[in-house]
């Protein structure tokens, strides 16, 4: 059983889901990829309604594996707060 996700490169925003230098976790993320929960704490969301509709509208980077995963890549992020910062 491999570890690695399942995702094509159409399905990626801003990243490429290659492992990195330290390869894959136990649970299939890379190390530098954050969990949605992780973002909506770093971008002040506390409603998932509309932090998911601003992924989808204001082009929040992320990476979809599969139907229910979605990580987003730390450092495309940290370039989009900047980027979108006042």
């Amino acid at each position: 059983m491999s570890l690695l996700p399942t995702a094509s490169a159409s399905s990626v925003r801003g990243t490429s889901p290659s492992p990195g230098p330290g390869g894959w976790n136990a649970a299939g993320d890379e190390p530098d990829m954050l969990k949605a929960k992780e973002v909506m704490a770093k971008l002040r969301y506390k409603d998932p309604g509309s932090f998911w509709n601003a992924v989808y509208t204001q082009g929040i980077p992320h990476v979809r594996y599969n139907r229910r995963m979605i990580r987003f890549p730390r450092g495309a992020l940290d370039d989009w707060i900047r980027r979108h910062s006042a």
